[in-house]
């Protein structure tokens, strides 16, 4: 009865009681048929209202909880771009180094790998190896939707690790890729 209260008031827009509906199955009755369910509902509807600490603890709580979910690797996509959100980038980088041995075929690889770069860019102690990871990035997802931006993020790289010539090397690639 919870669950089919909490699918209609989040039908109607009105996600804070939803929200109530699916705790209350999550923690009252965690062995109920319908808890995986409820805590994926839960989930979604914390990324709608941005509720980045409360989403972070369940994404992670999900992923230890229900290992066997068919949609277990979309919420560990959601829990690494929380990460991205709460700029923790220590454990961006761990999360998506193990998302990358987890799914290595993943349909979302490129997205891993990049963030992998990003990652390990923001930290700013290792600018070489955040070039190797965009140089990879770039090599094995050159279709990806963020080449441009892996790009931009490659010559900031070269330019803070004083290779300036690497840097305008690829920032005229950038540009030239830019105005195509």
């Amino acid at each position: 009865l919870l669950m089919r209260r909490g699918r209609c008031l989040f039908y109607l827009n009105r996600s804070e009681e939803a929200l109530l509906c699916f705790r209350t199955i999550r923690t009252k009755y965690p062995d109920a048929t319908d808890a995986k369910s409820a805590a994926y509902a839960e989930i979604v509807i914390l990324n709608q209202l941005k509720d980045i600490p409360a989403l972070k603890e369940r994404t992670f709580d999900y992923m230890n909880k229900f290992k066997d979910a068919d949609n277990l690797e979309q919420v560990a996509g959601l829990a690494g771009e929380v990460l991205v959100q709460a700029g923790d980038w220590k454990a961006v980088r761990a999360f998506y180094d193990k998302l990358i041995k987890d799914y290595p075929k993943s349909e979302s690889i490129d997205r891993y790998t990049f963030f992998l770069g990003v990652a390990t860019f923001m930290e700013g102690n290792d600018f070489k190896q955040a070039i190797s990871l965009f140089d990879k990035f770039l090599k094995s997802y050159p279709n990806s939707q963020m080449v441009e931006t892996a790009m931009y993020y490659n010559a900031m790289a070269n330019f803070l690790s004083n290779d300036y010539k690497g840097s305008l090397a690829a920032s005229v690639v950038v540009r030239a890729t830019s105005s195509s």
